[in-house]
């Protein structure tokens, strides 16, 4: 072998890549794109059925992630919310039972501590004899039972239940009807999200994309805040219930719009109108009432 002889090195080809091919022909293949989309119907409709199926199985899998969310925080132990043993006295014995303070008791209840303050002035909450080494209410196992049995009973937890939901009374309106005038109680529309868990952007989007059919009740005329009532919103709230949750697909939006309008429509919204306030006339005082 002479010493001019060079042997050829077997070095490996780079494989392709679409992305370094993209890199360098994007503009065209792009224009390409449109030109065609434009064009071809079938193309077209072949690409917005891919969109639409992309973006159900991204839905999909954001609703799988947010379900085990939900389900690892369900399992993590609420250590704060349970009871500690202590040593008390009953009937002359020292016994070691669990107990509940105040803020444990409210966690489980699901209210506020102050909430159980003013129960218990009122007297709804019976006050307990217990007290520990700091002089803070501590109630036993048995006494929490008693207390939720109770509170049940008198209606106060379902009270707090929908105060949290945002069914609360926020304003009240006057409102026409075909049998004549009268006060009636209307919710925001930011009520309406807090009760089916949506933005109030989510829920107006529904309504430009006629998912959500726009109510009737406006508080100063077409361009005053949107009012509705609690038969309105409970209709919304259990038609996104009967969808499971997740309004997708032609058919499903149509259901839901279709549900959400008969309720409306058979506890007769449409044909109530909210007065606007500067056509509510006041009464003035009489001369002789005024003396």
């Amino acid at each position: 072998m002479s010493k001019n002889h060079v042997v050829a090195s077997t070095v490996p080809k780079r494989p392709w890549k679409f992305a370094d091919w993209y890199a360098a022909n994007a503009t065209e293949f792009n224009e390409k794109r449109r030109e065609r989309y434009v064009n071809d119907p079938t193309y077209r409709a072949r690409v917005r059925d891919t969109n639409q199926k992309v973006r159900e199985k991204a839905k999909e899998r954001r609703k799988i992630e947010h379900q085990a969310e939900v389900a690892a925080i369900r399992v993590k132990p609420p250590s704060r919310s349970l009871g500690a043993p202590l040593q008390v006295r009953v009937g002359g014995q020292d016994v070691t039972t669990m107990v509940y303070t105040l803020g444990a008791l409210a966690r489980a209840l699901g209210c506020a501590k102050v909430t159980l303050y003013k129960w218990e002035r009122e007297g709804v909450l019976p006050e307990t004899s217990l007290r520990n080494a700091r002089g803070a209410r501590i109630y036993t196992a048995d006494q929490v039972l008693d207390i939720r049995k109770s509170l049940e009973a008198s209606g106060k937890l379902e009270e707090v239940r929908k105060r949290k939901a945002g069914i609360r009374a926020i304003r009240m309106y006057r409102v026409a009807t075909a049998s004549g005038e009268g006060l009636h109680t209307l919710h925001r529309l930011g009520t309406l999200a807090k009760l089916v868990q949506r933005s109030r952007e989510t829920l107006h989007q529904w309504e430009n994309y006629d998912l959500l059919p726009p109510t009737p009740l406006r508080s100063g005329g077409k361009t005053g805040h949107r009012l509705y009532t609690v038969e309105m919103m409970m209709a919304v709230k259990n038609a996104i219930d009967a969808c499971g949750g997740e309004i997708v697909g032609d058919s499903t939006r149509k259901t839901f719009h279709d549900t959400v309008q008969s309720a409306w429509r058979d506890s007769a919204v449409f044909d109530m109108r909210v007065v606007p306030r500067t056509k509510q006339r006041r009464v003035a005082p009489s001369v002789s009432a005024a003396m």
